[in-house]
């Protein structure tokens, strides 16, 4: 572990403490600059943990929300009707334009940063990338996209750190501007609550989207930030384990000739692997499984694999905290239930 992320790491608070009153006596009749005059402007428990999420992400500023669409839309709210924002989370673009979201949302592939410079239109508000790009595993060069974008345009960029962590990447120092994250995911790591936040260094941004994280009432419960705040403790042991087994999967199943191809990123939990055969070999070996499990979550404590790319033979796997043996078994013994 290096220094700087054990530095940032020790200095998170971790608060036990749990608060969980909706009212907050103030000091002057009419006066309403007091930190807490009503719980869904602030609560101690939810601002204990966001002053240690910024820490993590050596920001001013960070902010929670009940989920990560909350925080999603929050930053959507700052489009107007016909403003533009590309993304490369295909996934994402479908949700936003059945939600009916203001401004016009395009989907764009950000691998060769020269064709996205040659094609970026400088009207574009908001340019959303992920760190690490589904179902390749393909890390952006998020420096470079953040270069050409604030060269030709005033566009906000959004990076989706979820996979990689703050203890991995830090993409406010890559020239982002928002950082968000599913907290349930890697960074609680247990798979005992939902949560979103975000993460900027520009204070225009933080007041508008703390504006909206008040006024719509989706900010976290303490009892919730109580758990992600406990998470806190174990999150660099965590991120360790994850990403040294995932490395040893990533070795095994390239050596396995019933897989035709690995994707993995270094520093990740997460890789995935295309199958050899057909869409009945991929489902025999899912239904062989006898400990790991089909699941659209990741980052949780136990090994699972996610099937949405499933017709094109390709499988995810969230790699967990367990034994690498025991991981390897698994697969091991699904793969020879298969006759490719």
């Amino acid at each position: 572990m290096s220094d700087e992320k054990l530095t940032k790491c020790e200095d998170v608070e971790g608060s036990s403490s749990i608060v969980l009153s909706t009212m907050f006596s103030l000091t002057n009749p009419g006066e309403y600059s007091e930190k807490y005059h009503y719980s869904r402007y602030g609560n101690p428990s939810r601002n204990v943990l966001e002053e240690s999420l910024a820490r993590l992400d050596m920001a001013n500023f960070a902010l929670t929300y009940s989920s990560k669409m909350a925080a999603t839309l929050a930053i959507l709210s700052t489009l107007k009707a016909d403003d533009l924002m590309i993304s490369s989370d295909f996934l994402l673009c479908e949700k936003i334009k059945k939600l009916g979201v203001r401004g016009n949302i395009e989907h764009f592939e950000f691998y060769d940063v020269r064709k996205f410079e040659e094609s970026f239109n400088v009207n574009t508000k908001i340019v959303w990338i992920e760190s690490l790009c589904f179902p390749f595993m393909t890390a952006l060069d998020i420096k470079s996209i953040s270069d050409v974008i604030h060269e030709k345009s005033k566009a906000v960029l959004v990076v989706d750190n979820t996979v990689l962590t703050p203890y991995f990447l830090c993409p406010l120092k890559l020239g982002a501007d928002i950082v968000i994250y599913s907290l349930d995911e890697f960074i609680a790591g247990h798979s005992d609550v939902k949560m979103g936040s975000v993460a900027t260094n520009d204070r225009n941004l933080y007041e508008k989207l703390k504006y909206h994280q008040t006024s719509n009432g989706v900010g976290p419960s303490p009892f919730d930030c109580f758990i992600v705040n406990r998470s806190l403790k174990t999150f660099p042991l965590r991120m360790e384990r994850y990403a040294d087994n995932a490395k040893n999967v990533a070795r095994f199943l390239e050596s396995n000739s019933k897989i035709k191809k690995v994707f993995f990123e270094p520093g990740s939990g997460v890789l995935s692997f295309i199958l050899k055969g057909y869409l009945e070999d991929l489902v025999k070996f899912s239904e062989s499984l006898k400990y790991i499990s089909i699941s659209e979550v990741l980052g949780g404590v136990e090994t699972t694999i996610d099937l949405r790319w499933m017709k094109e033979n390709l499988i995810i796997v969230s790699v967990g905290l367990e034994s690498f043996e025991k991981i390897k078994d698994d697969f091991d013994q699904a793969l020879g239930k298969i006759l490719t």
